[in-house]
C-alpha cells in the first residue's frame, strides 16, 4: 500500500476511493512535519500547502512531489498536475508517481546494501589480516568478539569452545564474553555439552540458530534460554544469533553467539523498554557477514592450535631428547636443564645491565624459546660419541686394568711354577733359598708394577717420574705359550693410555669427545625447525667456540659466534664447575667458579661484559631451590664418570678429567685459585 499526502483542495471522495482500490492511500496534511510519520510515496502540493511552507521544505520531507498547479517547474522530481485534471488522468499520474517512488526506494536500498556489503568485505579483509597476525590466544579471542560486535552492531558477543579431552564427558568452555551495556569480571566456566542450551544445540548439530526474541521461544524447540544472567544483572536479552565454528574437516570447534543487534552501535541498553525499542532481529545481510567472520575465526583458531601443537611437539621432542642424552650419561644429570635456565636468565637481564651495548637488546618470546631449546640440546651430539668414551672413568677402558692384573697374576704364578720346577729338578738343597729369593724379587717387582699401573690409571696429573717407570713396565716380557697373550706385560695401546698426562682420554678419544659439538649441529640441522627456531643448530653447535678463535669445532671468532652461544658457553662452564649431583666429586665453591669465569674472559675465551653481567646480576641464583633430577622423569642416576667430570687425588685436590662441559677451564686456572 502506497501513501500520498495532499492538501485540502486535492480531488474528491470518489477519487480518493478509486485510488484506495488501486493500493494508494490518501492522507490530508497541513505541514511538512506530518510527513515524517506518514513517509508518503509522493505529496500533491496545492497553493494552500505552498502557502504554509516553501517548496524546498516540502521536498526535504518527500522523495517525490506532485504540484497541483499550473506553475511551470524544471525539477525532475516534481510532477505537474494542472488544475481540473480528469480523474482517470490524475489517477494514472499518481500511480506512476508511486511506482517511480518504489523504484527509487528499491534503488536506494540496493545502494545501501551494496555499500554495506562493500564495507563488510573491506572490514572482513582487514579482520582476516589482523586475525592471522595475532599470536596471543587471549588477544585473538578478544579481537574476534570486538570485530563481531562492530559488524553486527550488537550489544554483546560470546565465544564457546568445545573441550573433548574426555570423549565420554565433552564440555563447552565459555571462553570469553563482551557486553557494551554491562561491566563485569569475566571468569571462564565450563558446563556439559548438551542440546538443552542454545549454544550446546548449535555446537552438537552444527546449525545456525537465529532467534528474534529468546523470551518467546516456542514449546516445540528442544533448547531453552537461561534467564539467570539477565535476572542477576538487570539485563534483557532479546535477539540472538548463534553460529557454529567449524574447522577444515567441517567438525565443530565451538560457537560464536551474538546478542541484541542494535540500531546504533553506541546505544547502551539500560532497561527492558529501551532494549525492546532499540534492538532488531539479525537480518540476512548481517548473518552473512557474521558467517564469514566465523569462518575467519575458525581458520585463526585452527592456526593457533596448529602452532600450539607444533610448539608442544617440539617441546616434547626436546625434553625426550635431553632425557635420553642424560640417561645415557647420568653423571651429568640435570646439566642441560640448568644450562637452559641459566642462559635464559642471563638473556633476560642483558637490557637491565649497565652495559651500553646491551641497552637496547630485547629478546622476544620466539627468540627466548629458540635460545632455551638450543641450550637444552647443546649436548645432543653425545649420541654420536661411543659410550665407552663418553663415560670413561679411568685411563684404561672398562676391564682394561683387570686384564693387566690377570696377566700379572698369571706371570707371577708362572714364575712360582718355574721356581718350584727348578728346585725339584735341581737336586741341591742349598740352592732352594737362592731360587726362592730370586723369584720373590720378581714377584715383588710385579706387585709394584701393578700398584704403579693402578695409580697411573687414575685420571690425575701424572708425576714426571712415572713415564720412565711405565716404559720399564711396557718392556717387561710376558712369557706365555698362549698366542692370545701380548708379548709384553702391557700393550703399546695400554702404555699410551696410562701415559696420559692429565685426565683420562687419549688424543683420539679427546677428539671424539670434542666431535659432539659437530654432531650436535649436524643432527639438529636435520630437524625441520619452524622459521623462528631455525638458528637452533648454529647456536647449539657453537657452545665450545672461543672469542679468540681457539675453540672448536670451527675455530670461530667473536663476530662469528651467535650471541646465544656466547651466553650459553658461560652458563655451560659455570654449571660444569659447580654441579653438585656427582657423588664422586665435590662441587667447586661459587667463588672459585666465578673466578675461573673471570680468568677465561681475561684470556679472551669469553665475553668480558657478559661474564660481568652474569656475576653482577647474580644470574646463578636462578638455580636455587630447583630439583633438576625430577626433570629427568626418574632417570637412572647411577655413578658413572663422564665428560664433565672432576676427581679427587690422594691429597684432596680437585682434578679435571674429561673437561668437555667446563671447556678445560679448571685445568688452565686451578693453580690460580
Amino acid at each position: 500500500m502506497f501513501s500520498i499526502a495532499h492538501g485540502s483542495t486535492f480531488g474528491n471522495q470518489s477519487l480518493h476511493e478509486a485510488l484506495h482500490k488501486r493500493g494508494i492511500n490518501c492522507v490530508n496534511v497541513q505541514s511538512p512535519e506530518q510527513l515524517l510519520s506518514i513517509k508518503p510515496a509522493c505529496i500533491v502540493l496545492d497553493d494552500d500547502l505552498l502557502s504554509t511552507a516553501s517548496l524546498e521544505r516540502w521536498r526535504n520531507h518527500a522523495l517525490l512531489a506532485t504540484l497541483l498547479s499550473s506553475k511551470p517547474t524544471e525539477d525532475d522530481n516534481i510532477i505537474v498536475l494542472p488544475d481540473h485534471t480528469p480523474e482517470n488522468s490524475a489517477m494514472a499520474i499518481l500511480r506512476l508517481a508511486c511506482q517511480q517512488w518504489a523504484i527509487r526506494k528499491r534503488n536506494a536500498e540496493t545502494q545501501r546494501l551494496l555499500k554495506e556489503k562493500e564495507g563488510h568485505v573491506s572490514l572482513l579483509t582487514d579482520i582476516g589480516i589482523a586475525l592471522s597476525a595475532e599470536k596471543s590466544l587471549t588477544k585473538l579471542l578478544d579481537k574476534i568478539l570486538t570485530e563481531a560486535q562492530n559488524i553486527a552492531c550488537c550489544d554483546a558477543a560470546s565465544l564457546f569452545l568445545i573441550d573433548d579431552s574426555d570423549p565420554k564427558n565433552p564440555q563447552l568452555a565459555f571462553k570469553l564474553t563482551k557486553n557494551d551495556s554491562i561491566q563485569m569480571d569475566f571468569k571462564e566456566i565450563r558446563f556439559p555439552l548438551n542440546k538443552q542450551s542454545i549454544s550446546g544445540y548449535s555446537a552438537i548439530f552444527g546449525v545456525e540458530l537465529c532467534i528474534d526474541d529468546v523470551y518467546a521461544l516456542g514449546d516445540d524447540v528442544p533448547y531453552s534460554f537461561n534467564r539467570d544472567f539477565d535476572l542477576q544483572n538487570g539485563y534483557r536479552t532479546r535477539s540472538v544469533l548463534t553460529v557454529p565454528i567449524k574447522d577444515h574437516r567441517n567438525d565443530v570447534m565451538g560457537v560464536l553467539q551474538f546478542l541484541n543487534r542494535k540500531r546504533e552501535r553506541e546505544t547502551m541498553l539500560r532497561s527492558e523498554a529501551q532494549t525492546m525499542r532499540e534492538t532488531l532481529p539479525f537480518d540476512e545481510s548481517t548473518r552473512q557477514a557474521l558467517r564469514a567472520l566465523t569462518s575467519q575465526s575458525a581458520v585463526a583458531l585452527e592456526n593457533h592450535d596448529l602452532m600450539a601443537s607444533i610448539n608442544h611437539l617440539f617441546s616434547g621432542f626436546v625434553r625426550a631428547s635431553v632425557t635420553a642424552i642424560e640417561q645415557r650419561d647420568p653423571t651429568t644429570s640435570g646439566h642441560s636443564f640448568r644450562v637452559a635456565d641459566l642462559t635464559c636468565a642471563l638473556a633476560r637481564v642483558l637490557p637491565l645491565s649497565n652495559v651500553s651495548r646491551f641497552k637496547n637488546t630485547r629478546i622476544n618470546d620466539n627468540e627466548m624459546r629458540e635460545l632455551r631449546y638450543a641450550s637444552l640440546l647443546h649436548d645432543f651430539g653425545k649420541v654420536g660419541v661411543r659410550e665407552s668414551v663418553l663415560v670413561k672413568a679411568k685411563k684404561l677402558p672398562d676391564g682394561g686394568f683387570d686384564s693387566i692384573r690377570q696377566r700379572i697374576r698369571f706371570t707371577q704364578e708362572r714364575l712360582k711354577r718355574k721356581a718350584l720346577e727348578k728346585i725339584l729338578h735341581g737336586g741341591k738343597e742349598s740352592q732352594k733359598e737362592i731360587i726362592l729369593a730370586e723369584v720373590q724379587v720378581e714377584l715383588d717387582k710385579l706387585d709394584e708394577f701393578l700398584k704403579a699401573i693402578q695409580q697411573a690409571n687414575q685420571p690425575t696429573i701424572l708425576p714426571d717420574g712415572s713415564f720412565e717407570y711405565l716404559r720399564q713396565i711396557a718392556q717387561y716380557p710376558l712369557d706365555s705359550d698362549d698366542d692370545n697373550m701380548p708379548p709384553f706385560l702391557i700393550t703399546e695401546q695400554e702404555h699410551r693410555a696410562l701415559s696420559i698426562r692429565k685426565g683420562s682420554l687419549t688424543n683420539e678419544e679427546r677428539l671424539e669427545i670434542e666431535s659432539h659439538a659437530t654432531h650436535t649441529a649436524n643432527f639438529l640441522k636435520l630437524i625441520p625447525w619452524t622459521p623462528e627456531l631455525a638458528r637452533i643448530p648454529d647456536i647449539a653447535g657453537a657452545h665450545h667456540e672461543k672469542l679468540n678463535g681457539k675453540g672448536y669445532p670451527n675455530g670461530k671468532t667473536d663476530l662469528e659466534i651467535p650471541l646465544g652461544a656466547k651466553l650459553m658457553t658461560i652458563c655451560d662452564i659455570f654449571d660444569a664447575l659447580t654441579a653438585s649431583d656427582r657423588p664422586y666429586k665435590k662441587a667447586m665453591p661459587l667463588e672459585g667458579a666465578l673466578k675461573i669465569l673471570g680468568f677465561e674472559a681475561i684470556d679472551g675465551h669469553l665475553d668480558q661484559d657478559l661474564v660481568d653481567i652474569f656475576i653482577n646480576c647474580q644470574v646463578y641464583k636462578v638455580l636455587e631451590g630447583r630439583d633438576y633430577r625430577a626433570d629427568l622423569m626418574g632417570a637412572n642416576l647411577g655413578v658413572k664418570k663422564g665428560m664433565c667430570d672432576f676427581d679427587l687425588d690422594s691429597e684432596g685436590e680437585q682434578v679435571h678429567t674429561n673437561h668437555v662441559c667446563d671447556h678445560g677451564c679448571f685445568e688452565r686456572h686451578a693453580h690460580k685459585l
